[in-house]
């Protein structure tokens, strides 16, 4: 490994040209030469084999620049995911959106799990409970992504999605670190990644409870409900509850419901909970 990082080094034309005047040097200059002052070395003659070493500070002023734009256009980029999630966008994207762990906007606020997820414009990253973050893509794929691109991801990321999951309980059932794992939404995710990170969690997490059975109303007549915002839901049991009340109401005889049973049965399929 340090043979290739080694090889690496030398093949860059600051580090080639360092290299080659330190070689020449080593060759044309005995020891007490190589150690003398600086306003010695001004002194030697025109036919001196000395080689003054290239100037590299240009170079590491340009990485910083580099490194800024990248913190910057990084920084866009999660702006561009919450503002995604802000607007609900799901008739372009929804199936590459994280709708189980992903942040969600509440009160206004971006939040993560039970967190708020605080952005710092002047830094260019964002912060949960006053961790401080900056957003790599490897880790906005984790973050944001439905199935993440794992090329993307570093060994990094992957330990710090793990310690903003750990301070927000994003993968607990209501978000709270005393629920098992959501094994329900993104399971594809869930299986990959999140239960690796937390040394299988699907064995600690059992099912807050069976499927309920559907239940027959009698003599109670036609029922009519109005329909609630599940747009940000995050417990599928909303969802199944709320299915089977429809189903049992078109039974009654209400059947102003089809637009509202295809939508949820769309929201389950696409989260792989039913097929």
């Amino acid at each position: 490994m340090r043979n290739r990082i080694l090889d690496t080094y030398l093949t860059t034309p600051v580090s080639k040209a360092l290299h080659r005047s330190q070689r020449e040097g080593k060759k044309n200059n005995p020891p007490s030469t190589r150690i003398k002052s600086e306003s010695r070395v001004e002194e030697k003659e025109e036919g001196s084999s000395f080689q003054t070493l290239p100037e590299v500070e240009d170079e590491e002023e340009g990485n910083t620049e580099r490194n800024r734009d990248d913190h910057s256009q990084h920084y866009e980029q999660l702006r561009s995911y919450l503002s995604n999630a802000a607007l609900d966008i799901r008739l372009s994207n929804r199936r590459r959106r994280d709708t189980t762990f992903e942040p969600y906007y509440k009160g206004g606020r971006p939040h993560i799990g039970n967190s708020i997820l605080e952005l710092d414009p002047e830094d260019g990253t964002f912060s949960v409970q006053g961790h401080t973050f900056y957003p790599e893509p490897g880790l906005l794929e984790l973050i944001f992504e439905k199935r993440p691109n794992l090329e993307d991801v570093t060994e990094d990321d992957l330990k710090k999605y793990k310690t903003i999951l750990e301070l927000t309980s994003a993968h607990k059932m209501n978000f709270k670190s005393s629920c098992p794992f959501n094994t329900k939404g993104n399971r594809w995710k869930y299986r990959t990644i999140i239960s690796r990170l937390f040394g299988g969690g699907e064995r600690q997490s059992k099912r807050l409870e069976e499927s309920k059975k559907k239940k027959k109303k009698k003599g109670s007549g036609l029922r009519f409900v109005t329909a609630p915002d599940y747009k940000y839901w995050r417990d599928p049991n909303t969802l199944v509850e709320r299915l089977s009340l429809l189903h049992a109401s078109k039974t009654a005889g209400n059947n102003g419901l089809d637009g509202e049973i295809v939508e949820i049965e769309d929201e389950l399929r696409d989260a792989g909970i039913i097929d």
